[in-house]
């Protein structure tokens, strides 16, 4: 056993390794790189290395775990925006589905309003009046212009056009424009000397001046011979004015008619004073349910001479809405189905007006006018909800007005159905606005389908082109029709100048380069 080596040194070197293999099962040592240098002088270093490499690796791990957390949020971020993105997309289909159902309703009812009025029919039928009152006598209305002339055209023109020869006449009793009450002639005079003065060099050849209605207010005092005509008050809302009025009945023939008229000129009805002198009376026909009221107007200017019009303004009787009115129901029965029918979707009407006005000026106050503005629809569908508002409130005026007419006048009585009328015109109107801002909705709802608005874009994309390729269309169309038309005569040439003074009227290039060979 002499000879044999020690095992020692190989068991410490044994050791060792296990040691550090140990150590190295958590932690990865620093190892100095300079050999000798003992281990009490790397032993801080060693420590801190060590930590160091702890935190690191922890970093490490955490990072990927935390790389993984943050692919996994991404995934849901874009999972939840695209659920959120699909929530919009359904709820603003079913606001454009919503919004385009109560669209086409609105239209619809409109569309049923304005076929109540029959304003086709109304202005064939204010035609077809108008040519059998004026006809070819129009042209001698504008020629009217002195008193005088006022009671030719009554006398000659509208009278014979009014009251037939004979009332017996079958071809009158069975015509299909009946007139409606009396036919009624109503004054509006001025005060002599009031509201314009004299000078008084003229006081000797100027014994009176006579104003116009515009300077003065009416006059409400009696005149004739024996003051027996004397002033009517008659509301004109807001004010009342004093008018004087003569009828003449509807049952006269065109002599008794006539007869009347000239006992009323006999009496200088009127006169200097007269500024005013308004003719009205009214048609009904059976066949298109409407009245037709005309007024024909003279205005004396206090300037001279006399300024005249006519207007004929349908009134339709629109039965749904007599049919609540007690005075009128018994003169135009409502049909049992139709007209109950046509009632009922006024009143569903006049509640979608109202739901579309809320909801307008609830989204005003929510968001503020600034962005309320930034659309255009906005505006359009306040300001139409404030058109049929008013429309309404019109037509409820025109059912208390008519809850007090008398339509069944007797002949000697008039019967104005000329305010009605001015009524129903002013409607007609309005809804024809209505009309425009309802429709013209369409642009919004077209813009919903993709392909429209790939169509405009593509048509705004490509306009310069389109409309270069119709400028060349438009060119060569010219060159190739321009055979067939007819030659251009050449243009006329100017007189030879005489050759004293030729040469002072030469092109100035001539006299410039007098060696320059010209043509």
């Amino acid at each position: 056993m002499a000879g044999a080596p020690s095992l020692l040194p190989m068991q410490a070197a044994d050791a060792q390794r296990a040691k550090q293999a140990e150590e190295g099962t958590e932690d990865i040592i620093y190892q100095s790189a300079i050999p000798g240098v003992e281990n009490s002088i790397t032993k801080d270093a060693d420590k801190l290395n060590v930590w160091a490499r702890r935190l690191q690796m922890q970093w490490l791990g955490e990072g990927d775990a935390g790389r993984n957390d943050l692919e996994h949020l991404n995934a849901r971020v874009k999972q939840r925006v695209r659920l959120q993105h699909q929530k919009d997309v359904k709820k603003r289909s079913n606001q454009i589905r919503r919004e385009l159902f109560f669209w086409v309703i609105w239209a619809m009812l409109l569309a049923l309003v304005l076929e109540s009025f029959k304003l086709q029919d109304s202005f064939q039928y204010s035609a077809k009046v108008r040519q059998e009152i004026l006809g070819e006598s129009e042209d001698l209305l504008e020629g009217v212009s002195t008193r005088e002339g006022v009671w030719e055209f009554l006398e000659q023109t509208l009278n014979p056009t009014i009251f037939p020869e004979d009332t017996s006449d079958p071809d009158y009793i069975l015509r299909k424009n009946t007139m409606i009450g009396a036919l009624r002639l109503q004054q509006t005079r001025t005060t002599k000397n009031s509201g314009c003065d004299i000078p008084k060099v003229y006081n000797k050849i100027i014994p009176a001046c006579y104003p116009s209605l515009d300077d003065t207010p009416p006059s409400q005092e009696s005149f004739g011979e024996n003051r027996q005509f004397v002033a009517d008050e008659m509301k004109v809302f807001p004010i009342t004015k004093h008018v004087y009025i003569f009828d003449i009945a509807s049952d006269l023939n065109i002599s008794s008619a006539n007869k009347a008229l000239n006992d009323l000129k006999a009496q200088d009805w009127l006169d200097l004073e007269s500024a005013q002198l308004v003719v009205r009376n009214t048609y009904y026909n059976p066949g298109v349910d409407m009245f037709c009221s005309v007024q024909i107007t003279f205005d004396f200017q206090a300037h001279g001479g006399v300024e005249s019009k006519a207007i004929f303004r349908v009134l339709g009787t629109q039965r749904h809405l007599l049919a609540v009115v007690p005075a009128t129901k018994k003169y135009f029965p409502p049909d049992a189905y139709w007209d109950t029918a046509l009632l009922t979707a006024e009143l569903i009407f006049i509640v979608l007006i109202f739901i579309c006005l809320l909801a307008e000026l609830r989204w005003l106050t929510k968001h503020g006018p600034t962005r309320w503005l930034e659309s255009v629809w906005h505006p359009t569908d306040l300001l139409n909800c404030i058109v049929l508002s008013t429309v309404y409130f019109l037509r409820l005026a025109l059912l208390n007005i008519a809850n007090e007419h008398e339509f069944a006048p007797k002949p000697f009585e008039y019967s104005d159905f000329f305010e009605m009328a001015y009524y129903v015109h002013l409607i007609q109107n309005m809804l024809g606005i209505s009309a425009l801002l309802t429709y013209s909705k369409l642009i919004k709802y077209l813009q919903i389908n993709t392909r429209v608005s790939a169509l405009t874009r593509t048509f705004m994309q490509v306009r310069t082109q389109l409309f270069g390729q119709v400028r060349a269309l438009a060119h060569a169309l010219a060159h190739a029709l321009a055979p067939a038309l007819p030659p251009a005569l050449p243009p006329a040439l100017p007189p030879a100048l005489p050759p004293a003074i030729a040469p002072a009227f030469a092109p100035a290039t001539a006299r410039a380069l007098p060696h320059a060979h010209l043509p």
